[in-house]
């Protein structure tokens, strides 16, 4: 939501859960189930493990840097001034 511009949240959103729920869950299924035929189960959820730590970490980078910064969104003054310059 933060990258979206703002005329855009409705449509940014449709993608961000079209994505997240169509497309990864195709391909998780696909490369969950390829692990788990050629590899087992242990190193399917060994990976799984690992790919959640690395998720956490990325949120606990994320929530650093916003309690640190601070997030300040844009006016949308500023925001429409950004797009017709372009």
């Amino acid at each position: 939501m933060l990258f979206v511009p703002t005329p855009y949240r409705a449509s940014g959103q449709a993608i961000y859960t079209l994505s997240w729920s169509g497309i990864s869950g195709v391909i998780g299924g696909l490369a969950g189930g390829w692990m788990f035929q050629n590899f087992g189960a242990q190193i399917m959820y060994r990976t799984g493990m690992m790919l959640a730590i690395v998720g956490a970490i990325g949120f606990g980078w994320m929530w650093y840097n916003l309690r640190k910064h601070g997030y300040q969104p844009l006016h949308p003054d500023d925001e429409a001034e950004g797009y017709t310059a372009n």
